[in-house]
């Protein structure tokens, strides 16, 4: 079956109609029946109705959720804490709002990165016609007039242009593959691409890491479980060494600033305001402005990225124009020689 609750968009509604029915409070097992008869995906309501049924057997609501199989291990623990706190209903809301700066977040990164992607995908289809069709017609032509030019020239440009036939191929190929897989809700080829870097990678890590802690703190949750989640949603082939320092360092320290200022994975300052908002008991509305201020700063890093393929690929596209002036001005100037 394919698993529809991918989109983090379907999440993020789903979790805020959850949560209203939760607030509303009907037991479990009638708002996972309410949201089943609401939905026109079948998929999902064969999942809910299920669901629904564990539920009204006397199952937990997280339960239902993990024997699902299809919904983020993030999702269900926060569901599962949210139960055990009594808080199902802002943990259901917060989890809404989560999914949907995922989503927007997402969305953001794709459309961002859609332009230079076809960009180069123009460049290549340039190159390839001018290596492919333009060149071997000034060959023929020069011969004509007697001209020569050199065989490994020659050769050189039809490589060429084979190889940015392939590359056009590649990339549009990795396109389409990177569109249909945003739209079942993973991140696609160009995403990894593009936010594969230490940089950017660690500036996320710490943005998951405080909004898992703002929701468990929210929903009366220990730090150090709050802090594993955020591990478990980095993964453990991802998680740096900082955040591995982190989630060992606040099971043994008493203070919670103190943990975040021995790993470093925020600064000074951010670590001030955690320490000045375990005085005054607002954790969790610290933790909340800290995650967007790191997302924030991810996403303009990013877009330092994506802004700088623009002026590369205009060198690039100047120098193959160049080259081919060259190529094409050398006969020339051998008949105009030859002429005089």
């Amino acid at each position: 079956m394919q698993n529809t609750f991918n989109d983090k968009s379907i999440l993020a509604a789903f979790c805020m109609q959850a949560s209203e029915l939760c607030s509303a409070g009907l037991p479990a097992e009638e708002w996972l029946k309410t949201a089943a008869e609401e939905t026109d995906s079948r998929e999902q309501q064969e999942v809910l109705q299920k669901m629904a049924s564990e539920a009204y057997d006397g199952a937990p609501v997280w339960q239902t959720f993990k024997n699902a199989g299809i919904f983020p291990h993030y999702m269900v623990e926060m569901i599962k804490n949210g139960e055990c706190t009594g808080s199902l209903d802002k943990v259901l809301a917060d989890l809404s709002e989560y999914y949907e700066r995922e989503d927007e977040t997402g969305k953001t990164i794709s459309s961002a990165l859609l332009y230079p992607a076809m960009m180069a995908e123009l460049i290549l289809l340039m190159i390839t016609v001018i290596m492919l069709k333009v060149m071997p017609l000034f060959i023929k032509v020069y011969s004509g007039l007697g001209a020569s030019f050199p065989a490994a020239a020659g050769q050189a440009v039809r490589a060429g242009g084979i190889l940015a036939l392939i590359l056009f191929f590649a990339v549009g190929i990795a396109l389409i593959y990177s569109i249909r897989t945003e739209k079942e809700g993973k991140e696609s080829f160009f995403t990894r691409f593009f936010t594969e870097n230490a940089r950017i990678r660690s500036l996320r890590e710490a943005e998951i890491l405080c909004s898992s802690l703002a929701a468990s703190n929210r929903c009366g949750m220990l730090n150090a479980e709050g802090a594993d989640m955020a591990y478990a949603t980095v993964g453990e082939s991802n998680a740096s060494d900082k955040l591995k320092k982190f989630c060992k360092d606040i099971k043994e320290e008493n203070e919670l600033w103190k943990a975040f200022d021995a790993c470093g994975i925020i600064g000074k300052v951010d670590t001030q305001m955690v320490r000045s908002g375990e005085r005054t008991g607002t954790l969790d509305e610290t933790f909340e402005k800290i995650a967007v201020k790191y997302h924030a700063k991810w996403m303009e890093e990013l877009e330092k990225r994506i802004n700088a393929i623009e002026p590369a690929f205009v060198i690039i596209l100047t120098v193959v124009i160049a080259i081919v002036t060259v190529m094409v001005l050398l006969p020339l100037s051998q008949v105009l020689a030859g002429a005089v």
